[in-house]
């Protein structure tokens, strides 16, 4: 029996010192008989024996070793245990844990209650997640009741469980006057309904999307909204849904007010061109009626040139009021209509002179496109003029290369070049100095080269 009883103790002291738990006796006046090692850990002793007849009040805050004492009191009037309750307790070196705390009666052979046995265990990480978790879910409450965009929240029967103020205001209805109900029926128009249905059925599938739609008010207006649908996942199962809607009626009333407005100046920037147009048209015919009226040569030329130079304006207007944007005109199409142009007014045939086009896509605004125009005109009217004379036959080939901001053009024939007397810096030709004038406005460069081979003009900007 004594090695029996011997082994029994070994073992419950044992038991005491290893157990993960604090555990702790005490008599009826409260002093501590016994604790095992995680108890003294707490309470900051080396050793137990430091414990032993002392109380809560020589190692707790006074409101804590108070409340332990009551506790415990009650417990020994009542002879009634207290289980799992939750004490925030002090440790030694000031640092605050949490603690579930189970303390029960001691009673001797004869059933009178002679102490208290005391276990606790650390549930600091537990509650600090549940804190954690409760900050969490009460961020989350105010920003779905606070959010500005209107938010509704379905289950995973598709039925409605909850709104925020911004949905009523968007809407008109309260809470209980849509909840447990398919949303659909309130706010969607009949002849949208089936399309609606089929995007809830999208989100619960997993599927996010981004829609604009139209919704209806409880009054029976339409409101224009912006709609997303976030689905809530717990286990990779998807059991409900928040719809939220952006109201964009003000987005949408500044966009049609933008959208007239850029109606309107584009009607009058095609009136603009479409007037321009018309008025340098009569100005050419008027130029066109004077050079059949006089029958002196030189005088007819110089109408000519001129009627070919305002038709290059015109066309350039022609080019604005048939592009989409009214602001920039599409290089080539307008430098193989400007040829087709001369060929009509010089009488020049494609059998006699061919021209061949080779052109980048290269889009020029008014203020480059007019300059460019005519000086264009320039150099292909003095191709066909004066680089086949006799009705030679030739080609006039047509180089527009981009390169970045950077443009080339170059216009090459295969006539009879200059005159070697021609000085192109300093002579008194209208249409030379017209074409300097025309490449300083451009702020491009031009250089022109001749021979028995022909000529070639380049002319280089950036745009």
């Amino acid at each position: 029996m004594p090695k029996s009883a011997f082994s029994d103790r070994e073992m419950f002291n044992s038991l005491m010192q290893h157990f993960p738990d604090t555990i702790y006796f005490k008599d009826t006046q409260g002093k501590f008989v016994s604790i095992n090692q995680k108890q003294a850990d707490i309470l900051g002793v080396d050793s137990i024996e430091e414990v032993v007849g002392k109380t809560d009040f020589d190692f707790f805050p006074h409101n804590q070793a108070q409340q332990a004492y009551e506790d415990e009191q009650w417990i020994i009037e009542t002879g009634n245990a207290i289980r799992d309750k939750e004490e925030r307790v002090t440790r030694a070196d000031g640092s605050t844990i949490w603690m579930s705390v189970t303390k029960m009666p001691i009673r001797n052979d004869e059933g009178e209650i002679v102490g208290i046995m005391g276990i606790s265990r650390d549930i600091t990480a537990r509650k600090t997640a549940i804190e954690n978790s409760e900050k969490q879910y009460q961020l989350f409450q105010q920003l779905f009741k606070n959010s500005p965009v209107g938010i509704v929240f379905l289950d995973e029967d598709q039925l409605v469980r909850d709104i925020n103020e911004s949905f009523r205001r968007m809407f008109g209805y309260n809470l209980d006057e849509i909840s447990g109900q398919s949303l659909d029926q309130f706010i969607v128009p009949e002849e949208k309904i089936e399309q609606a249905q089929k995007l809830t059925e999208h989100a619960f599938g997993g599927k996010l999307f981004k829609e604009e739609a139209t919704r209806l008010h409880k009054n029976g207006s339409r409101v224009p909204v912006l709609i997303e649908d976030v689905p809530v996942r717990v286990g990779g199962e998807i059991i409900a849904l928040f719809a939220m809607y952006i109201d964009i009626s003000e987005r949408k009333k500044y966009q049609e007010k933008i959208e007239n407005n850029l109606r309107e100046k584009r009607t009058l920037l095609e009136e603009i061109h479409h007037r321009v147009k018309n008025n340098l048209a009569i100005l050419s015919g008027l130029l066109q009626l004077k050079g059949l009226e006089t029958e002196d040569p030189t005088l007819q030329e110089i109408l000519q040139e001129s009627q070919s130079r305002i038709q290059s304006m015109a066309l350039v207007h022609e080019k604005f009021y048939e592009f989409d944007s009214l602001a920039e005109i599409e290089l080539r199409q307008y430098t193989k209509d400007l040829v087709e142009t001369l060929r009509q007014t010089l009488t020049m045939s494609e059998e006699q002179v061919q021209v061949n086009l080779d052109a980048d896509k290269v889009h020029l605004d008014i203020h480059q496109a007019v300059p460019l125009g005519i000086l264009l005109n320039e150099i292909l009217t003095n191709a066909f003029k004066y680089a086949f004379p006799d009705g030679e036959e030739g080609e006039i080939n047509i180089d527009i290369n981009r390169e970045g901001n950077h443009v080339s053009i170059q216009v090459q024939d295969n006539g009879v070049g200059l005159p070697e007397d021609l000085d192109m810096e300093n002579s008194e030709s209208l249409g030379i100095r017209l074409m300097h004038e025309l490449t300083d406005q451009l702020e491009a460069s031009f250089n022109i080269d001749s021979g028995n081979w022909g000529t070639a003009i380049k002319v280089e900007f950036e745009i």
